[in-house]
């Protein structure tokens, strides 16, 4: 029983994590980072649905080196990328929450 009870409160803060973000399948152009900055810019082929963040980048924590190494893989190699990004807007663009690789 406890272990259903787990099982169901995983699901369910997998739900409420998922909906509190927004889907795009999309293909990286280019990764743009600064030196001394805290995001990195991802820049998309395709623009996402937006009014009020840039229409064709997510921003990722410059901190996250190991993430950005796997998306700039993903980026020389043509995958395509879906991005699970927050609602709001982070110095003009979506913060990435999560990525799958789509074969």
């Amino acid at each position: 029983m406890k272990q259903k009870l787990g099982l169901a409160l995983s699901l369910s803060l997998v739900a409420a994590t998922a909906s509190a973000s927004d889907v795009d399948v999309n293909t990286i152009q280019g990764i743009q980072c600064d030196i001394h900055a805290d995001h990195c810019q991802l820049v998309l082929e395709k623009p996402i649905s937006s009014t009020a963040c840039l229409k064709n980048a997510v921003v990722v924590p410059a901190e996250k080196q190991q993430l950005l190494s796997v998306l700039s893989s993903a980026m020389f190699t043509g995958t395509q990328v879906k991005v699970h990004f927050a609602s709001e807007c982070v110095n003009g663009a979506y913060e990435l929450q999560t990525f799958d690789l789509v074969q």
